[in-house]
């Protein structure tokens, strides 16, 4: 494991140096923190374009945070096949986004994240700024 964390996609020497000069515990956590602050607009989009039939899907859309060999991952998903009450194979919610042969994608997921990208990008780098700031 390194002793410092990659945020070189962000495109900010500064940013990236300030961040390497601090304690690798607490660039974690400076850098969850931004990650899931800075997701919240999009999974509030997400929100507002999904489709409503009876709204479990819409209700069930959530941020998801998982760290796995030290790369922490944030994601907007929909609710379980469980939680959504679906029996069977399909998995509406992937019908509704990506289409099928019979009905065009109405894509909610992707746009929300598409429409939002570079601001998510100046807010996380926004966070770990505020972030290293108040530990200083």
């Amino acid at each position: 494991m390194s002793d410092f964390i990659d945020i070189s996609m962000l495109g900010d020497k500064e940013l990236e140096s300030k961040l390497k000069n601090i304690d690798f515990k607490l660039q974690k956590k400076i850098v969850r923190s931004s990650l899931v602050k800075s997701m919240l607009p999009v999974r509030n989009k997400a929100i507002a374009l999904a489709p409503v039939k009876t709204g479990k899907m819409k209700s069930s859309i959530k941020r998801k945070t998982r760290t796995k060999r030290g790369i922490t991952r944030v994601s907007i998903v929909t609710g379980t096949a469980e939680e959504l009450g679906i029996e069977g194979k399909y998995y509406y919610p992937a019908a509704i986004e990506y289409g099928t042969r019979h009905q065009p994608a109405k894509s909610f997921m992707r746009k929300a994240l598409s429409d939002l990208k570079d601001s998510v990008l100046k807010n996380i780098a926004a966070h770990i700024r505020a972030g290293i700031k108040k530990e200083l």
